[in-house]
């Protein structure tokens, strides 16, 4: 049983430091600075089309591995990858 555990948080970890690497990314492409993120996204949710392609997908990104590294952490990240699934 302790093994499993081992293996299990493992797997965890796995997904929290991937999903850290693409927000990371994201976060780079959108000129690596919060006050830019954010700016960024006050963009999105007030005029979307204001923004270059790239920007979008990036902030969409940032956004969704931010979202399930979290989900992640609390434990809830299965729950979160059933309810987001396409």
């Amino acid at each position: 049983m302790g093994a499993a555990k081992v293996i299990a948080a493992f797997a965890k970890a796995d997904k929290i430091v991937k999903g850290a690497k693409k927000a990371i990314a994201a976060y780079n492409k959108l000129g690596g600075k919060m006050s830019k993120v954010i700016d960024l996204l006050k963009k999105y949710v007030k005029k979307k089309s204001s923004l270059t392609k790239s920007q979008i997908t990036a902030l969409e990104t940032f956004i969704n591995e931010i979202g399930k590294s979290v989900f992640n952490i609390i434990g809830l990240g299965s729950c979160y990858a059933l309810a987001t699934t396409r």
